[in-house]
């Protein structure tokens, strides 16, 4: 009997070791070039990602995450770079400002949640660290875009010509630990039971915490391809003159009201071409298409083509340029079809000649405000590709091992 007792106890105590390593905190999930990330680790992610209403998989992105962040601090002191506390609470309190809350009170609402204050520093230090990484490799590549080059990029990719928009009231409702049931139930309310303009006004006034509560919800009008996918789907899915479901992004839960729609045409812009011409004369058609192919091998650009076009007589070689509607040139339709640097040989009727057609340029110009703007813009997401290649090769060349 006492056998029996030892030995049901002694499964007990093995059964408990067990679950307790199977449970612990601190084991080791995932270990990336030697640096371990455990399973606290993993579970305040979690925690985290759900504070903030985070959507898709959650154990998936919390996983994806911790190993980018740790490629991210591995680089930064591969190439010696330090994150200061000022970068920290910068950071927390940009991340904060993105829900109109302060740092402190960002940090208690995520205490609130279960998501200790360390972690959420390590996510700002990761975050801040893979920038400095990224303007530490590439920033002066990306200064070196200039507005000549936005005004070429431009010119070659021309925006649609129309898009759809759509005009807006909104009433935003936190979703603060304590007041989620609340604040969702009221938000269903409204969907469910406003059904005019004025109503939801009313309503936008006296609860939205949104800045523009002031001016009763209203957001005037917005390119609908512009707004979250999340919302841009709530706000497709109701006709003119309804009220969305409700739709919950960074802590916050909203609601719109869809006043119309309208379709705004945009002019085409004003492209400005710049071409080269060299005439070939020639007693033989066939040598006049055979000089034009050789020239047309030697030369990249219009500096090449001008230097070729020196051995012919003067006048032959001309350069040119016209604007997106001028009426009346010859070449407009073949100018079309190149690209910069590209050629087109056009017979000449009625004789045995040619002309090589080079396009030198193409551009649109852009005018005051909008030149710092869209060169900003531009060097932006050449860093942002910057940063998704050399993710792409740290994580490829990382030794990244799961425990079982």
């Amino acid at each position: 009997m006492i056998a029996r007792i030892g030995f049901a106890c002694m499964l007990i105590c093995l059964t408990a070791i067990g679950a307790h390593a199977i449970d612990d905190p601190f084991k080791t999930a995932i270990s990336v070039n030697g640096i371990n990330i455990s399973n606290f680790d993993l579970e305040q992610r979690r925690k985290f990602l759900r504070a903030i209403n985070a959507g898709g998989d959650i154990a998936t992105l919390a996983e994806e995450a911790l190993i980018s962040e740790q490629l991210y601090i591995q680089e930064a002191d591969r190439l010696g770079l330090e994150v200061t506390d000022a970068d920290i609470q910068d950071g927390i309190t940009e991340y904060a400002a993105r829900s109109n809350l302060s740092g402190d009170k960002f940090l208690r609402q995520l205490a609130a949640r279960g998501v200790a204050e360390g972690h959420f520093i390590g996510f700002i230090r990761a975050g801040t660290a893979w920038r400095k990484v990224i303007a530490a490799l590439h920033r002066s590549d990306a200064g070196q875009i200039g507005i000549d080059d936005v005004e070429r990029s431009v010119a070659f990719h021309q925006p649609q010509q129309t898009r759809l928009l759509v005009r807006l009231s909104e009433i935003a409702l936190s979703l603060h630990p304590g007041a989620e049931e609340r604040s969702r139930e009221i938000a269903f309310q409204i969907h469910q039971t406003i059904h005019s303009a004025a109503e939801f006004a009313d309503t936008a006034r006296s609860l939205s915490i949104a800045g523009s509560k002031e001016d009763s919800g209203n957001i005037g009008w917005v390119p609908i391809d512009n707004l979250p996918p999340e919302v841009r789907e709530a706000v497709s899915s109701v006709p003119a003159g309804q009220t969305t479901r409700p739709v919950e992004t960074q802590g916050v839960v909203f609601v719109f009201f869809k006043h119309e729609l309208r379709e705004e045409t945009h002019g085409q812009p004003q492209v400005s071409v710049e071409y080269a011409i060299l005439r070939i004369a020639d007693n033989d058609s066939g040598a006049a298409l055979d000089q034009a192919r050789r020239i047309m091998a030697r030369s990249d650009t219009c500096s090449d083509f001008r230097a070729a076009g020196r051995a012919f007589p003067r006048g032959s070689y001309r350069v040119n340029s016209i604007r997106t509607g001028d009426e009346g040139n010859a070449y407009s339709e073949e100018l079309e079809k190149l690209d910069r640097g590209e050629f087109s040989i056009i017979p000449i009727a009625g004789s045995k000649a040619v002309e090589l057609l080079m396009l030198c340029d193409r551009r649109v110009k852009i005018h005051g405000d909008r030149r710092s703007a869209v060169l900003n813009q531009s060097r932006s997401q050449r860093l942002e590709e910057y940063s998704r290649v050399l993710l792409g090769d740290l994580r490829a060349s990382a030794i990244i091992s799961r425990s079982e």
